[in-house]
Parts: structure tokens; C-alpha cells; sequence
């Protein structure tokens, strides 16, 4: 018995050491994809992923978006993290938010790897009205933000 004790240790203990040495020797691979095309082609790309929800409820104006990939998906599956800031007419706000009644599952702030200076910043994130992404992007991790003068809404959005 002691013998089978101490080879699972062992045993443990040399998968531990494998598993962060990989790490070290074969970091983790990061792909950042960000938006392209013109003003009207990042509209129409937005409009698109609002669409398999649902309708999208205004008009926008426009909009930025990254995407980053964790992992390349050949030793195991890649996250993907999805943020995006959408410019609408404040007169408008209230259709959006009638699209997005329920509360987020989610209220951490979260970031791209590389700033961009369109995000939100940590401190004004906790200015925004947060909804769930479920309702307008079909995905329930992640959270949507409102500015509270209803001209920018914030999405992230990520797999896991």
C-alpha cells in the first residue's frame, strides 16, 4: 500500500512539474483580430451578429470591436474574448434598453490584452448599466454596459 502512495505522489509531482514547465517553454498563443473595413462594413458586421438573436433595435453609428484567441486549438480548445463599443443616438437609448431588460450573470471588468483607447476605462465601467449579452448577442458570459446618458454600449463577451 505504501508503495502504490508513493508512486502517486511521484507520479503527481512529475505532472505538476510537466505541466509548468510546458507553460514556460510553450506559452500560451494570443491572436488578436481587429476591426477592418470601413465605418458602414463594421455597422453591417455588428448588425449581422445582433441578427441571430434578434432585431437590432436601432440604428447605430458606429462601432469598434477586438477579438482576441487564447490558445491556437491544437492542444485543447481556445477562449475567445469579444469586445465591442457601439455609438448609438441617445434618443434611442431606451429601445436598446427594452432589448436588454434582464440583469447580467457577470459584472467583472474585463479589458483587451492591448489597450485601446476607445474601451472602457475600469473607473467608468462601474458607470455603466449592465445587461446580460444572452439578449442581443446570444451568449450568456460576458456582460453589456450602457453609458448612462445612453449614447455608448459596451459588450464583452468571452467562452470559456
Amino acid at each position: 500500500m505504501k508503495k502504490y502512495v508513493l508512486l502517486g505522489l511521484v507520479l503527481f509531482t512529475v505532472g505538476i512539474t510537466i505541466w509548468f514547465f510546458y507553460d514556460i517553454i510553450f506559452p500560451t498563443k494570443f491572436t488578436i483580430c481587429s476591426e477592418a473595413g470601413s465605418r458602414t462594413e463594421r455597422i453591417e458586421f455588428i448588425q449581422r451578429v445582433i441578427r441571430k438573436s434578434g432585431a437590432v433595435p436601432s440604428a447605430i453609428k458606429d462601432i469598434h470591436y477586438l477579438e482576441e484567441q487564447k490558445g491556437d486549438g491544437d492542444l485543447g480548445p481556445s477562449d475567445f474574448y469579444f469586445f465591442v463599443r457601439i455609438e448609438i443616438d441617445p434618443a434611442n437609448a431606451e429601445k436598446w434598453r427594452k432589448a436588454m431588460k434582464r440583469p447580467p450573470l457577470f459584472e467583472e471588468y474585463a479589458q483587451p490584452r492591448n489597450t485601446t483607447a476607445w474601451w472602457v476605462s475600469g473607473k467608468a465601467f462601474h458607470d455603466l448599466i449592465l445587461y446580460r449579452t444572452e439578449d442581443l448577442f446570444g451568449r450568456n458570459l460576458g456582460w453589456i454596459g450602457m453609458s448612462a446618458d445612453g449614447s455608448t454600449i459596451y459588450v464583452y463577451t468571452f467562452t470559456a
